[in-house]
């Protein structure tokens, strides 16, 4: 096994360039909205499907729990565990797309592989624009739809 690795300047040029686009999509949405699924899709495939989904689950409630911790309907325990329960179903339809990918890609054979990902990813979001679930997604079926007239 040779132990000298060489790497070429244009390389290490192209995975900083890389790199950045990724840290730069925390910062500006318009870009975060194309590395977001892209890391999302890179993690849940480096964990177990469970593992995977749960940690995903974490990463999306526990931050707009602590953001919209402002939000919280203060007239009684009930309307607060209705809005809790909005909040992880919104986690939840966030979550299953990256979750079907992971559990349906590794069964389908070439390039078939990539399409349960963003079938899941518009399918879901319609789905829950249907159900009148108001924290759904905007991308999706919505983004492809022709805008009404402006009068």
């Amino acid at each position: 096994m040779p132990t000298d690795i060489k790497s070429s300047r244009s390389s290490q040029i192209v995975a900083w360039a890389v790199a950045s686009l990724f840290v730069l999509g925390i910062f500006f949405s318009q870009v975060g909205a194309w590395t977001g699924p892209i890391l999302g899709v890179w993690f849940v495939g480096m964990q177990k499907p469970r593992r995977g989904f749960l940690w995903l689950m974490a990463f999306s409630f526990i931050p707009s729990l602590l953001f919209g911790w402002r939000n919280f309907p203060l007239t009684g325990p009930a309307q607060a565990f209705a809005y809790l329960g909005g909040m992880l179903l919104a986690a939840l339809l966030g979550v299953l797309p990256l979750t079907f990918h992971r559990l349906v890609s590794p069964r389908q054979p070439g390039f078939l592989s990539t399409l349960p990902f963003p079938l899941a990813a518009v399918a879901i979001p319609a789905l829950a624009l249907e159900l009148h679930i108001g924290t759904a997604s905007m991308i999706g079926l919505a983004t492809f739809r022709k805008p009404a007239a402006v009068r």
